[in-house]
Parts: C-alpha cells; sequence; structure tokens
C-alpha cells in the first residue's frame, strides 16, 4: 500500500494541464478567435491535445471536461466524442428516461455547430424525437439515413440551450429496418472500394493532391495511408451513412473547390473545417431533397438511384444561384453523371428551366407532421415483423386507413397530403421504393396537367402489385398518391382498391377505389 507521500506525488503527476491557470487562459485565448482562424487551428493542435482531457486509463476525465465545458473548442468535443461515444450528452444534457433537457454551459460555439446528429452519432437506432423550444415551438424529427441528421418534413430539427428533447422511436440492434440499414451501407462502400480506381476520378483525386487537401489533420480516419484515401472515404462513409448519393457529395466538391477552408463553398461560420463543410453540404442536399420532392411532386433519383437533371437544376440554383454563378449548374451535373457513368439526357436544358423555375417558386413547402404514440407504433411493428416488403406496407396501410381490417386501430393522425402519407406508410414499413414506371413528360413544366396517351400500359398495369405507390392523373389534371391494394371486379375494368388520403388532410386515410381508366396512372413505385 503506497504512503500519504506516494499517494500525494502519484496524484501530482496525473494531473491534467487543463487543471492549470496557463491553460485556462490558453482556452481563454482560443475562444477569442473565430472558428477556422489559422492561430487558432495551430493552437488547437499544440495546446488541446485529446490526451488533456482523458484519465490515466485512458477513458474522457467527466468532472474535467464539464468543468472546462463552457471553453473547449468544438474541435475537440468532437474528438471527446469519438474517444469516449455518449459524451458529449454526458457534458451538455441531463437525461431521464429517453428525456434529454440540454445545457450549453455557456459554450455558444458548441451550441451553434453541434447538431442531434452529432449528439446521437453513436445511437443509430434513434429514428424520431420531439423537440421543444425554450420559447414553445414544437417539432418533430425523423432522421435520414442510418446517422444523418433529423428533419420535421424539409426543415433541419436543430438544438439549443434549456430544449427538452425526447427520443420518440428507438429501434431495437437486431430490427429488420436497423439490418437493412447497415446491409446497403456495406454494400455502397463495396461498390466504393471496386470502382475508385477508374479513370473518371482521376480529376478529382488531382483535386486533392493540392497541399489545402494534404495539409488537413485525418488521423482519426482509419482507413488508407493518405490524404486523397482518407478524404474520399470520408466523404463516402458520410454521405451513405446520411442517405445522400457520394458521387454527388464528390462532384459538389470538385465544382465548388473552395478557398480559405470552405472547401464546399459553404460560408457559414460553423462550417469552419472540411468535416464541418462536409457536414453542411450533406446537410444542404438532404434539406433540398425533401423540399423538391415535397413541392413538385416527383422523385430526386431515377430508377437506378441517381439524381436527375430537374433535381440538379432546383438544388444548383437553392445552392450557387445562376444569376450569382451562371456555370455551377452545368459543372456540377457533367462532374456528377461522369462519376456515376451515366448518359446525360437530350433534353437537359428543358429539365434544366424546368428545375431552376421550381427552386424560384419554392420559398416554403412544409407540412403537418404525423404523429403516432409509442403504444401505436410498437402495434404496428408487432405485425409487421419477419413479413416481406410489400406484405409490410399493406399490413401498415391497412391497420391506418382500413376501418374493415381486424387489426385497424382508428388513429386520426394528420399526415399533410396524399404523397406524404403514403411515403409515411412505406416509413412505417421500413421499407425503400423501386420505381417501376414513370414519366412527367405530359407535364411540360406544369404541375397540374392531363396525361393524354402518356401513362402505364395494359401489360405494366397487370403487373402491379399490392403494396405498391401509384400516381393517378386525375381528370383534374392534379395527380394523387395512391397505395394499391388490388383490384375490384375483373382485371379489365381497371377498378382499383387503394389506401389514400382523399378528403384533405385534417381527415384520416381510409380505402377507395378508383377507375384506373378515368385517372391513369403515371407513376409506380414498389417497395423493397
Amino acid at each position: 500500500m503506497p504512503s500519504a507521500e506516494e499517494t500525494t506525488t502519484q496524484t501530482q503527476e496525473n494531473q491534467a494541464p487543463e487543471t492549470t491557470e496557463e491553460f485556462r487562459q490558453e482556452l481563454d485565448i482560443l475562444s477569442d478567435l473565430p472558428i477556422g482562424h489559422e492561430e487558432r487551428m495551430q493552437k488547437v493542435g499544440e495546446v488541446l491535445v485529446l490526451d488533456n482531457f482523458l484519465t490515466a486509463a485512458g477513458d474522457v476525465d467527466m468532472e474535467k471536461a464539464r468543468q472546462l465545458a463552457s471553453r473547449i473548442p468544438a474541435e475537440v468535443l468532437y474528438q471527446l466524442e469519438d474517444e469516449m461515444p455518449g459524451t458529449l450528452l454526458k457534458i451538455f444534457a441531463t437525461r431521464n428516461a429517453e428525456k434529454y433537457i440540454f445545457n450549453f454551459r455557456g459554450n455558444n460555439e458548441a451550441e451553434a455547430v453541434i447538431g442531434l446528429n452529432v449528439f446521437f452519432k453513436y445511437q443509430p437506432e434513434v429514428r424520431a424525437l420531439h423537440c421543444l423550444a425554450s420559447d414553445g415551438d414544437e417539432k418533430n424529427g425523423v432522421r435520414r439515413g442510418l446517422t444523418g441528421n433529423f428533419y420535421d418534413g424539409n426543415e433541419y430539427v436543430e438544438v439549443m440551450d434549456n430544449y427538452i428533447v425526447t427520443v420518440t422511436e428507438r429501434y431495437g440492434e437486431d430490427d429488420f429496418r436497423m439490418v437493412e440499414m447497415r446491409e446497403k451501407r456495406q454494400q455502397a462502400l463495396a461498390e466504393f472500394e471496386q470502382n475508385k480506381l477508374e479513370e473518371r476520378f482521376n480529376g478529382f483525386y488531382e483535386m486533392l493532391e493540392d497541399e489545402r487537401y494534404s495539409e488537413i489533420s485525418l488521423a482519426h480516419i482509419d482507413y488508407g495511408e493518405n490524404n486523397i484515401d482518407k478524404l474520399t472515404y470520408l466523404i463516402f462513409d458520410e454521405s451513405i451513412n446520411a442517405n445522400v448519393d457520394p458521387y454527388l457529395v464528390m462532384a459538389l466538391l470538385k465544382t465548388e473547390n473552395g478557398q480559405e477552408g470552405k472547401f464546399f463553398g459553404v460560408m457559414i461560420e460553423e462550417a469552419f473545417n472540411f468535416e464541418g463543410q462536409l457536414d453542411w453540404a450533406i446537410k444542404l442536399i438532404q434539406k433540398h431533397e425533401l423540399g423538391y420532392q415535397i413541392y413538385s411532386g416527383a422523385e430526386p433519383r431515377n430508377m437506378e438511384g441517381i439524381y436527375t437533371i430537374e433535381f440538379l437544376a432546383y438544388f444548383s440554383e437553392r445552392y450557387s444561384p445562376s444569376s450569382l454563378n451562371p456555370n455551377h449548374f452545368n459543372n456540377l451535373h457533367r462532374i456528377y453523371y461522369s462519376y456515376r457513368d451515366a448518359p446525360l439526357p437530350e433534353n437537359v436544358a428543358e429539365l434544366r428551366n424546368r428545375g431552376r423555375m421550381q427552386a424560384k417558386e419554392n420559398k416554403e413547402y412544409d407540412f403537418e407532421a404525423t404523429q403516432l404514440t409509442d403504444e401505436q407504433i410498437a402495434y404496428i411493428n408487432e405485425h409487421i415483423e419477419g413479413l416481406p416488403p410489400n406484405e409490410r406496407t399493406i399490413m401498415v396501410a391497412r391497420i391506418l386507413a382500413d376501418p374493415e381490417y381486424n387489426l385497424y386501430m382508428g388513429t386520426d393522425t394528420v399526415a399533410g397530403h396524399c404523397g406524404k402519407w403514403v411515403g409515411w406508410v412505406y416509413s412505417l414499413a421500413g421499407v425503400d421504393k423501386n420505381t417501376i414506371y414513370r414519366d412527367m413528360s405530359y407535364r411540360k413544366g406544369h404541375e397540374n396537367a392531363r396525361c393524354g396517351d402518356i401513362h402505364a400500359s395494359e401489360e405494366q398495369m397487370d403487373d402491379m402489385q399490392p403494396g405498391d405507390w401509384l400516381w393517378i392523373n386525375r381528370p383534374s389534371g392534379i395527380n394523387h398518391s395512391v397505395l394499391f391494394l388490388g383490384w375490384n371486379g375483373a382485371l379489365g375494368d381497371r377498378m382499383a382498391i387503394t389506401a389514400n388520403l382523399r378528403r384533405g388532410k385534417t381527415i384520416p386515410a381510409d380505402v377507395t377505389t378508383f377507375s384506373l381508366k378515368e385517372s391513369p396512372v403515371v407513376n409506380i413505385y414498389r417497395p423493397v
């Protein structure tokens, strides 16, 4: 057993520098320097090494971290979270079961730059949450991708001081939806490994040879032998986790190739380094994917998962307006399609003009969020576990919309509009959608138009399966989203039984029959 003198000596030797007055002064100097400032970046590397916040056993010293929480720069906070997942929640939140009350302890920088996706980075099973702001404003966030951001409609859900965040949906580790997301991630990374040496990426790698990229500190990325490997892997990994096509993120970086640390051209202070720029670029792609889908009623990606020209024009107009940067779209779409090794459509100019027009018209397009209780979600999950995708989808639709069904639970939830309701059914069923048929050419820039002879063929309608998501073109010219459940009568009569939100956003969904001769099918998605 050590003597009292030996114990005192050990305590002094184990005392980390952050408890000294000199170290506190260094922290104060750093806090006065703006994020991304050259002197700050240098001091962070020299002074705030991760070891200063670790115990002798290699764990994060939570007492010291909380003591200095107001002074710790964001760069180090990210390192602490990676070293010991859950550290940020322990420093800045008080937890009671699934409820977290946030207190940023005077660290304005952390409050400005750290989002809910970072706080729950190592809890991908957290899929939805309720956020109550200090002013009473409420949002219901749904997670995009495996570890992506949370959105209410197409609005990013932030967290600030005194916010109360309650996890409303948490998948089990072995939940089939988690398994499917992890498998998709592995497949995408395997594709990256297979294709990364192809000539189409040479220009991208040459750009990364510039010292602006070679000097980025990426020692924490356990991949490859140089910064080119690490940066490319980082882009793929973060994009895939957020359900964003990494080739678009690569194309955006090549298009922008920003100076003075603004790699992706994101001008806000919070995007202070490469990883911050990357996070915000992905966040903006997600936001505009959702906004485009809600506003136009069109999918941002085609059957092969490639972003459409129309969406790229929409995104480019929002990201870097053509009035200020007329070449942004031209560069972005050409680089992206070359990275995807995909041919460009012949009518690029027409699609570009349509996408730009939609971007200019769609200033804001939000809908009320759909709500279910924990008990209702558990009830649905109990009855879809183990079923194939189409049967899961049918089951959810019947439970929500069919009073004649023995498992109907009579919810009066608000969905917002017909497309959002069917999308919500797919989300609850844990399925993605595969495009079977789609032709929007009859619209010619007009949202509401009769499709004429442009619609699914008789053979394609013969092949429709229960669970398919249909867009039908009503006699009014307005498209309507329905979930196909089967046929009423003879196949040739084309009387489709559907679950849909038919009577306005404040009325629950129901099961109705539509004549597909009067309302032809212009889009077919299949659950996968």
